[in-house]
């Protein structure tokens, strides 16, 4: 089999798994509906994993345009609350969130990057933390930009290697890491004019500061 046979064969597979994958993403979005309908305190949980999970098979379908854009601080409430259910056995970790936004807005990431970004951001928090300590979320704007900031109470970063964190490949502390993490968050903060800064002190925890340009207001008043 030659390359281009191969790409049509894999383009054919991919095809074929997403096709797949609507019958069950279907059968999730009734019973969640459902769900929404009794007040299941899960439901809200439970729609925003599959908004996700419908992002990404939107992502991974070469025929198919997704949302170019997110909008906050919905889109992190909700990953939020999917993050803290995830964690649910880490009882000694207090998971916060923080909104200091008046308003609902947008910026130009695709969904599923964001999501996949900031779900990396917290995984790093909450695997920093031996024992019981906190991981806080929060969200604010200043002028034309977005701010979000993951912060815990972990083992912290040596500032020895505390500059090369954000390197493809580079990990460090973690058993089996692939070092992807915190570059793909860097580099897709980048690719929209923002920035990612990571502060850390060595035996008290890290603040990771994710910056990311507005690019419209949805909205006058969350309330």
């Amino acid at each position: 089999m030659n390359a281009g046979e191969l790409l049509d064969s894999q383009s054919l597979f991919l095809r074929q798994w997403i096709h797949d994958l609507r019958s069950p993403l279907s059968a999730l979005a009734v019973v969640t509906d459902r769900l929404q309908q009794q007040g299941a305190q899960e439901a809200e949980i439970l729609a925003a994993a599959l908004q996700r999970l419908q992002s990404l098979s939107g992502d991974m379908n070469p025929l198919g345009a997704s949302d170019a854009s997110v909008t906050l601080p919905t889109a992190l409430q909700n990953l939020f609350l999917e993050k803290r259910t995830e964690y649910a056995q880490r009882s000694g970790v207090d998971f916060q969130f923080l909104n200091l936004m008046a308003e609902t807005v947008k910026v130009s990431l695709p969904p599923s990057l964001f999501q996949r970004m900031i779900s990396n951001l917290i995984n790093n928090s909450v695997e920093a933390i031996e024992g019981n300590g906190w991981v806080r979320v929060k969200v604010w704007r200043d002028h034309g930009d977005l701010y979000i900031e993951i912060a815990d109470t972990g083992r912290g970063i040596p500032p020895a290697v505390l500059s090369r964190v954000t390197d493809c490949g580079f990990s460090y502390g973690k058993d089996g890491g692939t070092g992807l993490g915190l570059w793909q968050a860097w580099q897709a903060a980048k690719s929209v004019g923002g920035a990612l800064i990571v502060d850390s002190i060595w035996g008290e925890g890290t603040t990771v500061q994710v910056r990311l340009p507005i690019e419209s207001q949805e909205y006058a008043s969350l309330g």
